[in-house]
């Protein structure tokens, strides 16, 4: 399924987000994995990913849960 274009609640436009957020994610998640160890809970997942999210200028939460809770099934099928 291809991320939407526009955010469903607002209309903010948040599609040309999806590719950067996904490299600076994986990036991020490697970088953390190999510094620590292997002993990465989801508590340090989750402030990289609102990290990300603060530096696009996505305050809302409407935003916010396009980017996090999407699943990209493309590459699945």
């Amino acid at each position: 399924m291809i991320i939407p274009i526009r955010c469903f609640t607002c209309g903010k436009l948040i599609a040309h987000l999806w590719e950067d957020y996904n490299k600076q994610l994986q990036y991020k998640t490697n970088k953390l994995i190999e510094l620590y160890h292997d002993k990465v809970n989801q508590k340090d997942i989750n402030s990289i990913e609102a990290e990300i999210l603060d530096s696009y200028g996505l305050k809302k939460y409407c935003c916010r849960r396009m980017l996090i809770s999407h699943v990209d099934l493309c590459d699945k099928i």
